[in-house]
């Protein structure tokens, strides 16, 4: 901490630093997705990395603390806001590019997202892996059944 010059400093500091080494690897997997017949998966596994890891944990801890200080809410908004508007950039880019409708993706992205980081608050106190396991599985697959009786195929073609 003597490299700070407050605790704020050192927890606003951890927290970016957690967000950016995440950015890192959402871009990676996104520039992965953008290739694949389904970014939804390569999607949700950079949340499960985010959410169900400890930079979600973490940050938690922070956002809480931060909801009474507004000095420390002030400081710890820009950093998510910059991370999270990174990612939705950058995964709604990708799955145009595997041929996604822009405003598909962006309230598939949206629905995914907070499905996961509501599975990531309860898992907190139920440890339910299976559960979440079966979920995300079963939220796949009515995604892709939707897609496919809109009449896109797996790589997002119009089809019939």
């Amino acid at each position: 901490m003597h490299h700070y010059r407050s605790k704020a400093d050192l927890v606003i500091a951890a927290t970016s630093h957690a967000y950016d080494c995440a950015a890192v690897l959402g871009r990676q997997r996104a520039e992965k997705a953008a290739a694949s017949s389904e970014p939804l998966r390569e999607f949700i596994a950079d949340c499960r990395t985010i959410y169900f890891d400890w930079p979600f944990l973490a940050t938690e801890e922070v956002i809480v603390a931060a909801r009474t200080s507004p000095e420390l809410m002030g400081r710890l908004k820009p950093v998510l806001e910059r991370f999270h508007s990174e990612m939705k950039d950058v995964w709604l880019k990708a799955f145009v590019a595997a041929g996604y409708d822009a405003g598909e993706a962006e309230i598939l992205l949206s629905l995914t997202l907070n499905l996961i980081r509501g599975m990531a608050v309860n898992r907190t106190w139920q440890q339910d892996q299976a559960t979440y396991e079966r979920l995300i599985e079963e939220w796949c697959q009515r995604t892709h059944a939707a897609r496919v009786a809109a009449g896109r195929d797996l790589l997002g073609t119009r089809v019939g």
